[in-house]
């Protein structure tokens, strides 16, 4: 249960069984600053394969004395972040799918030991030219995207 940097501590998420199949195991472990309240954190990493959470995201956690870990127990509070993640099929277009999503206000991480990319899109980010853009790179068999965790923002306007 000890954390580093200062503050922070890794936090522990249990995946569900539709996520396990693309992960690399059963869980995601993710930095979580501490807050002035007992057991409620904010996420200090945009997520990989965790749904429905983003950076910023105030969490509740529990602790598990056996395997001295915190783990994940609850949504508390959105931060209007987004979360979208993929996997890039042609790494030799990392670079150029890098300075797209710079360009369009996307903070990102990449894990090129397995090809996953985990994206943030902050509150003020207009998501929906990004979105049109990597939504043609998924249908064009560039990335597998998923909108993780779309926050009321970034929602596509509903067709009556």
């Amino acid at each position: 249960m000890t954390g580093s940097p200062t503050g922070m501590c890794k936090v522990v998420f249990e995946l569900p069984d539709e996520v396990i199949a693309r992960a690399p195991g059963m869980t995601e472990a993710m930095w979580a600053e501490r807050t002035t309240t007992p057991y409620l954190l904010t996420v200090a990493n945009i997520p990989f394969y965790v749904p429905g959470i983003a950076f910023g995201d105030t969490i509740r956690i529990r602790i598990d004395l056996v395997n001295r870990e915190f783990l994940h127990e609850e949504l508390v509070a959105e931060s209007g972040n987004s979360t979208i993640q993929f996997t890039l099929a042609d790494a030799a277009r990392a670079d150029e799918i890098g300075a797209l999503l710079t360009e369009a206000g996307g903070e990102w991480e990449s894990s090129g030991r397995h090809g996953f990319w985990a994206v943030n899109v902050p509150p003020a980010t207009d998501y929906t030219p990004l979105r049109t853009q990597l939504l043609r790179l998924r249908d064009t068999g560039v990335i597998d995207m998923r909108e993780s965790a779309i926050r009321p923002g970034h929602r596509p306007p509903r067709e009556d």
